[in-house]
């Protein structure tokens, strides 16, 4: 990891948190709770585009679970963390992992060619 990918993780890191932090604090249990839709867009698109690839295998996954047994995953915090969590960890890995190892093979590639 290069020293400016590295300066990049904290400040990506420490948002990422604060959405939790504020997502779990302001969830309300009620019929007008949709801090839990929020997060999910704003995750998705801080994540994306490994994001949409993450939410549809996890709908799928959950609808066959739902048509399987009846069981449901019910919204609410733990759903958030959930959430949160797969949503963090692709954004990551993407950002921060896949993409500089594809830019630095590229560069290689472009040095061999010449």
């Amino acid at each position: 990891m290069t020293r400016r990918t590295k300066s990049a993780l904290l400040p990506c890191s420490a948002l990422n948190v604060a959405l939790l932090f504020v997502a779990l604090a302001t969830y309300d249990d009620g019929p007008n709770r949709d801090v839990d839709v929020v997060l999910l867009v704003v995750m998705a698109a801080l994540s994306f585009p490994s994001s949409v690839v993450v939410v549809a295998a996890t709908g799928w996954i959950l609808a066959g679970i739902y048509h399987l047994t009846g069981a449901y995953l019910k919204a609410g915090r733990g759903e958030i963390v959930l959430t949160w969590t797969l949503l963090f960890a692709i954004g990551i890995a993407q950002w921060f992992v896949l993409l500089p190892n594809i830019r630095k093979r590229l560069r290689r590639s472009a040095v061999r060619t010449e």
